[in-house]
């Protein structure tokens, strides 16, 4: 069972730095939204 997350949201900066910039990944979703 899963907890409820009651913690602040992260602000975009922090979102932003915990992406992971995996070029392959990168990749695969920018062909499936051309093919989308």
């Amino acid at each position: 069972m899963t907890e409820p997350y009651c913690g602040v949201a992260p602000s975009p900066i922090d979102w932003l730095s915990r992406w992971n910039w995996d070029p392959v990944l990168i990749a695969t979703l920018a062909v499936l939204a051309s093919l989308h």
